[in-house]
């Protein structure tokens, strides 16, 4: 499962293998200082833990009822640990401090996916409010390259240059 930071909580945002992936995709959890959530994101690396079922800060939901052993690996880039990628086994001591430099690899990749993924939204967001500014300004704009051809030009200097818009 994949859990994100948000609001200082822990939201469901993606998951496999779960009995129902949906309403497991509604869930959030506290990232309060007992939990294991919080001590891999504290900590900035991942936590194997052999048997939850023996272990004081694991909180058992209706959807982790069959886990037995347990893996956390931080969701983080440079600066910021923004969630977790937790790998559940139905077996007690399943996992290794291998299979945890596994699961923390691909944590990193994640995150950066994520990270990317952000920025993206944040440039498309960009983007669009540029465009709305520009294009519904009260005022001409025209934008030239260095030989001073129109590279572009708004709504409104195509009215007042009575020339159609093109692309």
């Amino acid at each position: 499962a994949i859990l994100l930071r948000q609001n200082g909580n822990l939201r469901v945002v993606a998951a496999r293998g779960f009995d129902d992936v949906d309403a497991l995709l509604q869930q959030s959890f506290d990232a309060v200082e007992d939990s294991l959530f919080f001590r891999v994101m504290n900590e900035r690396q991942a936590v194997v833990i052999d048997d939850v079922r023996q272990h004081p800060d694991w909180r058992d939901t209706d959807h982790t009822q069959h886990v037995q052993g347990w893996i956390g690996a931080p969701l983080m880039t440079q600066d910021d640990v923004f969630g977790v990628l937790a790998v559940d086994s139905r077996q007690p001591y399943s996992y290794t401090n291998e299979d945890a430099q596994v699961v923390t690899t691909f944590a990193h990749q994640a995150a950066i996916a994520l990270a990317n993924a952000r920025l993206v939204e944040k440039l498309q967001v960009a983007e669009a409010r540029y465009a709305r500014l520009f294009e519904d300004s009260t005022d001409m704009i025209l934008i030239f390259d260095y030989q001073g051809r129109v590279l572009e030009a708004n709504r409104k200097a195509c009215e007042l240059l009575c020339r159609e818009k093109t692309s």
